[in-house]
Protein backbone atom coordinates (compact mmCIF):
# COMPACT_ATOMS: atom_id res chain seq x y z
CA UNK A 1 0.00 0.00 0.00
CA UNK A 2 0.94 3.00 -0.78
CA UNK A 3 0.35 6.97 0.24
CA UNK A 4 1.66 9.50 -1.94
CA UNK A 5 1.75 13.47 -2.78
CA UNK A 6 2.56 14.91 -6.19
CA UNK A 7 4.72 17.62 -5.18
CA UNK A 8 5.09 19.15 -8.68
CA UNK A 9 5.14 18.77 -12.47
CA UNK A 10 7.31 20.18 -15.46
CA UNK A 11 8.28 20.04 -18.80
CA UNK A 12 11.43 19.10 -19.94
CA UNK A 13 14.10 17.46 -22.88
CA UNK A 14 15.81 14.41 -22.10
CA UNK A 15 19.73 15.32 -22.27
CA UNK A 16 20.86 12.57 -24.80
CA UNK A 17 17.92 13.04 -27.45
CA UNK A 18 16.59 16.42 -26.80
CA UNK A 19 13.43 14.38 -26.53
CA UNK A 20 10.62 16.78 -24.83
CA UNK A 21 9.20 14.95 -21.29
CA UNK A 22 7.00 15.86 -18.60
CA UNK A 23 8.46 15.10 -15.07
CA UNK A 24 6.43 14.21 -12.44
CA UNK A 25 8.08 14.41 -8.65
CA UNK A 26 5.87 12.72 -5.96
CA UNK A 27 6.63 11.36 -2.79
CA UNK A 28 4.94 8.55 -0.25
CA UNK A 29 4.98 5.75 1.91
CA UNK A 30 5.12 1.98 1.34
CA UNK A 31 5.12 -0.88 2.96
CA UNK A 32 8.18 -2.34 1.43
CA UNK A 33 11.11 -0.91 -0.34
CA UNK A 34 10.88 -1.56 -3.54
CA UNK A 35 10.45 1.38 -6.44
CA UNK A 36 6.62 0.86 -7.45
CA UNK A 37 5.91 1.26 -11.44
CA UNK A 38 3.48 3.58 -12.94
CA UNK A 39 0.87 3.92 -16.09
CA UNK A 40 -0.40 7.61 -16.86
CA UNK A 41 -3.71 8.28 -18.29
CA UNK A 42 -5.58 11.16 -19.89
CA UNK A 43 -9.35 12.08 -19.62
CA UNK A 44 -9.21 10.35 -23.33
CA UNK A 45 -8.22 7.20 -22.34
CA UNK A 46 -5.24 7.37 -23.93
CA UNK A 47 -1.58 5.77 -22.11
CA UNK A 48 1.96 7.54 -21.61
CA UNK A 49 4.63 5.59 -20.67
CA UNK A 50 6.34 6.29 -17.73
CA UNK A 51 9.62 5.85 -17.02
CA UNK A 52 11.40 6.47 -13.14
CA UNK A 53 14.35 8.02 -13.01
CA UNK A 54 16.56 6.39 -10.57
CA UNK A 55 19.35 9.22 -10.39
CA UNK A 56 17.13 11.09 -8.55
CA UNK A 57 14.66 8.88 -6.66
CA UNK A 58 15.29 7.13 -3.67
CA UNK A 59 13.72 5.17 -0.57
CA UNK A 60 14.62 5.32 3.13
CA UNK A 61 13.57 2.84 5.15
CA UNK A 62 12.46 3.51 8.58
CA UNK A 63 10.59 0.89 11.15
CA UNK A 64 7.51 1.76 10.09
CA UNK A 65 7.83 0.64 5.88
CA UNK A 66 9.84 2.84 3.59
CA UNK A 67 9.80 6.85 2.48
CA UNK A 68 9.77 7.23 -1.50
CA UNK A 69 10.76 10.08 -2.94
CA UNK A 70 10.42 9.35 -6.78
CA UNK A 71 11.24 11.43 -10.06
CA UNK A 72 9.06 10.15 -12.81
CA UNK A 73 9.62 10.54 -16.67
CA UNK A 74 6.27 11.27 -19.36
CA UNK A 75 7.02 10.34 -22.87
CA UNK A 76 4.66 11.39 -25.52
CA UNK A 77 2.78 13.88 -24.01
CA UNK A 78 2.30 17.15 -25.71
CA UNK A 79 0.75 19.09 -23.31
CA UNK A 80 -0.62 18.87 -20.34
CA UNK A 81 -4.09 17.94 -20.24
CA UNK A 82 -6.94 18.73 -17.72
CA UNK A 83 -6.82 15.94 -16.22
CA UNK A 84 -4.28 12.82 -15.66
CA UNK A 85 -4.34 9.44 -13.59
CA UNK A 86 -1.28 7.87 -12.58
CA UNK A 87 -1.86 4.18 -11.80
CA UNK A 88 -0.29 2.02 -10.00
CA UNK A 89 0.97 -1.29 -12.07
CA UNK A 90 2.80 -3.19 -9.26
CA UNK A 91 2.17 -4.62 -6.04
CA UNK A 92 3.98 -6.77 -4.44
CA UNK A 93 2.46 -10.08 -2.24
CA UNK A 94 4.11 -10.87 1.09
CA UNK A 95 3.03 -14.48 2.43
CA UNK A 96 3.89 -14.92 5.94
CA UNK A 97 2.46 -18.44 6.31
CA UNK A 98 5.80 -20.03 4.33
CA UNK A 99 4.90 -23.75 6.39
CA UNK A 100 3.78 -25.13 2.78
CA UNK A 101 4.31 -28.77 1.62
CA UNK A 102 4.79 -30.07 -2.02
CA UNK A 103 4.36 -33.72 -2.91
CA UNK A 104 7.38 -35.45 -4.70
CA UNK A 105 6.14 -38.07 -6.85
CA UNK A 106 9.04 -41.19 -6.19
CA UNK A 107 10.21 -42.64 -8.73
CA UNK A 108 9.90 -45.79 -10.01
Amino acid sequence: MMTNAILGTAHSYLKATNEPVWIIRLSGKLADSDFPKWRLYDNEGRVYQVKIDYTSSSIMENKDGAELDQTLIVKGLPSLPEELTLSLLTIKKQFTDINWKVAIPSKQ
